[in-house]
């Protein structure tokens, strides 16, 4: 088996060395996109406050489960997500890996090559999303390649014929301290928490927010799409750009 070295740095922007690294990781795993056929709804679910006291309503519905951060919360809970979402290029991305075997794993072709070596000899399910540095990536009306693993799927969800998606736990906001996804770095810099219409939340989490939200607005005629719980997605959604819920 051909070693792949992990990057020896963390950055937020993907180099194109990764991306030639993770092209010749796949070239040579020989990772093939596996054939999905999608449920008529998308089940996504992030790891925010609110999925404290919604999850349970997850178990009653039926649809295919997008699992960011959330896979271990999720199997304590005895629901087995369909898929397991990787997108961040950082190395921590690695850390929130979880295996299972039901689970088909949806990572990004920019993430950490140290990933895809254990996505390998775990003998995973894989799905590879192409990023915006991939050179096959074509631009659109949408943001393919979003500004967080929550914005990523939705679109991917969209692009693959879904017709509803829910979102749970995907808050963009926070009610204290000890709700922080412990892999997380939204809070590594205390100056970035800030207040919107009454909720916490960071300038990261806000600008992926209103990322959110404008690709919501666009896909609302093609796609119904629910948010779940009291948390500022929601709120923004709902009450800022007027987007009110349809019927399930």
């Amino acid at each position: 088996m051909v070693q792949v070295s992990p990057n020896k740095t963390s950055t937020v922007e993907t180099s194109v060395e990764q991306l030639i690294a993770n092209k010749k990781v796949c070239s040579t795993y020989r990772f093939v996109p596996q054939t999905i056929k999608p449920k008529d709804k998308a089940i996504i679910v992030g790891a925010g406050p609110s999925l404290e006291y919604e999850w349970e309503k997850i178990k009653g519905m039926s649809g295919d489960i997008f699992a960011i951060k959330t896979v271990d919360f999720l199997i304590n809970r005895n629901i087995i997500p369909d898929y397991s979402v990787h997108y961040d290029p950082k190395d921590t991305e690695l850390a929130r890996f979880s295996y299972h075997p039901d689970i088909t794993y949806l990572v990004g072709d920019q993430c950490t090559p140290g990933l895809y070596s254990v996505l390998y000899d775990m003998r995973c399910k894989v799905h590879v999303v192409p990023s915006r540095l991939h050179p096959d990536f074509h631009e659109s009306e949408f943001y393919f390649a979003g500004s967080n693993s929550a914005l990523a799927t939705l679109i991917y969800c969209f692009k693959m014929g879904y017709k509803c998606v829910h979102f749970f736990g995907v808050d963009m906001s926070f009610e204290t301290q000890t709700h922080v996804d412990r892999n997380s770095d939204w809070y590594a810099w205390k100056e970035n928490v800030i207040e919107m219409y009454g909720y916490k939340t960071t300038t990261n989490m806000w600008y992926s927010c209103e990322d959110i939200v404008s690709n919501i607005r666009k896909m609302t005629p093609t796609m119904c799409i629910h948010t779940h719980g009291y948390n500022l997605l929601s709120h923004v959604r709902e009450n800022i750009f007027g987007l009110t819920k349809r019927p399930i």
